[in-house]
């Protein structure tokens, strides 16, 4: 591992977390370019220290200074979780070491953004849908009769439908992990129209009385209910969290990642709900992403969106701020930080010739 890493750049990321032993431990890892291994560093016991950003970011310099001689690799970049000491201690760093790139991690951006799609206090009411689906769920699930009628209205349709072959369950998602919910929620969308007919078909099947009469209706009213759906049109967040959480996303990707999102929500027509509601769910993960974004190191990434021979300046296309004169200072600025020395003279005539 230290003969593949010496010679290369790397990135040092870190994270804590507390054992069930109740140990705090810190732990560092390095992703090496351009091969992408990633290896652990160092493992910190902290149990006794007082987690501050001071500490954190000696730790980090402490790890930084043996990277170094027992890796034979240079450290260019630090990234860490976006709260907290975690942050601040990466500020502090880069006063210190101004030549080093901080990145924020972006997966814990994106799911910061469905966390506001989701959690907001101030979201609208439609959003507690969200509850409602899991509702929805409990309430199938603990009704074995329904849900043998809701397999009988797959197997018909299935007849009449030679791409359909498959009889779908009902699922319910780990409470804790986003991204399965957004798989119930996919899931559920692929059973809109089984539940669909088995609302139609109420008349037959409700035969309780009392409560459970009026808990079976309140279901049928809520499949029913074309805001519900509409509300479970997660998809684009789902590709972005997963997408940006490999161990080999790029900064470039990340960005155009959230120029997919940006446009995917600002041109996503939500027919069941009206324009003020519309305008309000859409401006949520809007502002969300804009927000999150403005508090990156935005230089580094846009610049790795230039130098992809993929895209060029072609995102950039409609802002009038990239100038050839802006861009080549831009590099000059990031040519200093990875490689610790001037730009050479040559530099400006082969970003033209780029």
């Amino acid at each position: 591992a230290m003969q593949r890493s010496a010679g290369k750049l790397v990135t040092l990321q870190t994270d804590g977390w507390t054992g069930i032993n109740s140990h705090h431990l810190v732990a560092f890892m390095m992703t090496t370019s351009p091969n992408h291994d990633v290896h652990t560093v160092a493992v910190k016991d902290v149990s006794s220290d007082r987690c501050t950003a001071a500490h954190l970011k000696n730790l980090i310099i402490n790890v930084i200074s043996k990277v170094k001689p027992q890796w034979q690799a240079t450290v260019v970049a630090v990234t860490s979780a976006t709260l907290g000491e975690s942050r601040a201690a990466r500020k502090q760093l880069l006063e210190q070491f101004p030549l080093l790139v901080t990145p924020d991690w972006y997966t814990h951006q994106i799911n910061l953004v469905v966390g506001d799609y989701l959690k907001a206090n101030n979201a609208p009411t439609y959003l507690s849908y969200t509850k409602k689906v899991t509702e929805l769920i409990t309430w199938l699930q603990n009704h074995s009769q329904v849900t043998a009628l809701l397999q009988r209205i797959q197997e018909q349709l299935n007849q009449m439908c030679a791409a359909l072959e498959r009889i779908l369950s009902v699922i319910r998602a780990v409470l804790t992990c986003w991204t399965a919910h957004y798989l119930v929620f996919c899931w559920l969308l692929r059973l809109r129209s089984p539940l669909f007919q088995l609302a139609e078909q109420s008349s037959g099947w409700m035969l309780a009385q009392g409560a459970a009469k009026a808990k079976a209706q309140e279901m049928v009213n809520l499949i029913k209910d074309k805001k519900l759906w509409e509300v479970l049109e997660m998809e684009p967040l789902m590709y972005a969290a997963n997408f940006s959480q490999t161990t080999h996303t790029h900064l470039d990707k990340i960005l155009l990642v959230f120029g997919y999102l940006h446009f995917k929500y600002t041109n996503m027509p939500l027919q069941a709900i009206s324009d003020g509601e519309q305008s309000s769910l859409l401006g949520l993960v809007i502002k969300s992403l804009e927000r999150h974004w403005a508090k990156c190191d935005q230089q580094v990434f846009i610049s790795a969106v230039i130098l992809n021979s993929i895209y060029k300046l072609t995102p950039f296309a409609k802002s009038p701020s990239f100038l050839p004169a802006n861009i080549f200072e831009l590099m000059c600025l990031l040519y200093e930080c990875f490689f610790g020395s001037t730009t050479p003279a040559s530099l400006y005539d082969e970003l033209n010739s780029y």
